[in-house]
């Protein structure tokens, strides 16, 4: 070690080696243990230094270490990004919490408007009002129904979705839905008109869906029916066909039916409900699981009673007529306003 007694050029060496130690790379707890001899050295010997050195003495103990701005350094870089951090999570938070309120809000909105439309339900029949001729927002049931084996998620969903554009293209808006229900799957949600009609004007709305499919499903010309509901069609005999079993849908008075025989050959039949159909089909409604047997038992159910003939005042009514679709037995009947069931082709 140099010989600080009578060598300044020693010590001024100590005082530079002692400021390098910013740009060394060396451990701060063993450069201070090394230091310190030459520290106490130059404490001593302070006052023996001419003006240069004693500023370079003096400069060497008033700047901290660079190991100490790097730490401060990182401790502000470290402090930017947790802050950076606070506020981009505080900022997904307020996005999260104004959607979750903005879906509150629409939520109560709905449910007002649903109690004033059941309020003017109740008091249409509370005060004897003939409720198909009455103006009403008509509220109308749908129901879809897929038998085993139950396809992929993904697959339900497309359904699911062809059913909801359909009734779009039918002027129905979103009601209510409510969860599927696991197993074979059933999933049960309710649409609604846009505004307050009578009965006879809801009613062309299911005539106009069920020519859609029918002229879809023969791939016939579609020059009566819109754009947008021959797409609705198009898309959902798509969803139904990606189905491998059976499956069931309802959408008011409408049915859509696809049934599936032993060699695996399917078909869809589409019928719009009589009244009579559709009351027996509310009071049965699990009819809708068994896709295979849902038309012939509406057509049983539905059936008019023989008449006993007595002096000709009446005739005897016939068996509904019936027909096979790939080897699956379909009823077809006709009503008073030839509302014919129509059976159609396998896929």
């Amino acid at each position: 070690m140099a010989d600080f007694n009578d060598n300044s050029d020693a010590f001024l060496l100590a005082a530079l080696l002692m400021l390098s130690r910013d740009w060394l790379d060396l451990d701060p707890e063993r450069w201070e243990f090394a230091a310190s001899p030459l520290i106490e050295r130059l404490i001593r010997r302070r006052r023996d230094l001419g003006p240069d050195l004693d500023m370079l003495f003096h400069e060497l103990f008033r700047r901290p270490p660079r190991t100490n701005r790097l730490r401060e350094q990182m401790r502000e870089v470290a402090l930017d990004v947790v802050q950076g951090y606070r506020r981009s999570a505080d900022d997904e938070l307020n996005t999260r919490l104004t959607a979750i309120e903005e879906g509150v809000a629409a939520r109560d909105e709905a449910q007002a408007q649903h109690a004033s439309e059941l309020h003017s339900f109740l008091w249409a029949v509370t005060s004897g009002v003939d409720l198909a001729k009455a103006k009403l927002v008509r509220y109308v049931p749908v129901r879809i129904y897929v038998g085993n084996p139950v396809p992929k998620a993904e697959v339900l969903e497309e359904v699911g979705a062809a059913f909801g554009e359909l009734t779009n293209a039918m002027d129905l808006e979103i009601a209510e839905e409510l969860p599927a229900r696991e197993g074979s799957w059933f999933k049960s949600l309710f649409r609604k008109t846009k505004e307050a009609l009578r009965d006879d004007e809801v009613k062309p709305a299911f005539d106009k869906a069920k020519a859609a499919l029918e002229m879809k499903y023969l791939d016939k010309p579609q020059a009566e029916v819109t754009s947008m509901l021959a797409d609705a069609a198009a898309k959902l005999i798509a969803a139904l066909s990606a189905v491998p079993g059976p499956c069931c849908g309802q959408v008011g008075s409408l049915l859509i039916v696809k049934q599936s025989d032993a060699n695996g050959k399917s078909s869809m039949a589409f019928k719009t409900l009589t009244p009579m159909e559709l009351r027996q089909l509310e009071e049965n409604a699990a009819m809708l699981e068994r896709p295979t047997d849902i038309l012939s038992w509406l057509g049983k159910a539905c059936a008019p009673e023989l008449l006993v003939v007595r002096d000709g005042d009446a005739a005897p009514m016939k068996e509904p007529k019936r027909t096979f679709v790939d080897s699956v037995d379909v009823p077809m009947t006709l009503d008073d306003d030839e509302n014919e069931t129509k059976a159609l082709p396998g896929s």
